[in-house]
């Protein structure tokens, strides 16, 4: 039983060893800054991203639909007294109104930084 502690204890001994070594090998590698952006790979990158406009407007005209609709439940649900549902209904409209929020911007940068 003595001998098959040593063992584990050499064994643990080693993994620790080896995994400081790699650890401090990791810290010592120095990082390489990232390359400047391209002409050609701006353009390249404008060119996908006004390609997706369509599909984030498209998004857009949904989210606000959705939003309508929402807003509809949540006045018939403040009608009926349903606090639950109103509470329910509320979440979903703000999460709604992020959505929108967010797809709005990504819209606004592509057409900002990638004139056409």
């Amino acid at each position: 039983m003595k001998a098959r502690h040593v063992l584990v204890a050499l064994t643990l001994g080693a993994a620790s060893v080896v995994g400081t070594a790699g650890i401090a090998s990791a810290q010592v590698t120095p990082s390489t800054p990232a390359p400047a952006a391209t002409a050609q790979s701006k353009q390249a990158r404008c060119e996908k991203a006004t390609a997706r406009l369509p599909q984030i407007q498209a998004r857009v005209s949904k989210i606000e639909a959705r939003i309508a609709t929402l807003q509809t439940k949540l006045a018939d649900a403040q009608g009926k007294g349903q606090t639950d549902r109103v509470k329910f209904i509320q979440d979903r409209i703000t999460w709604a109104q992020t959505v929108h929020d967010h797809l709005v911007g990504v819209t606004t940068q592509i057409t900002t930084r990638c004139p056409s």
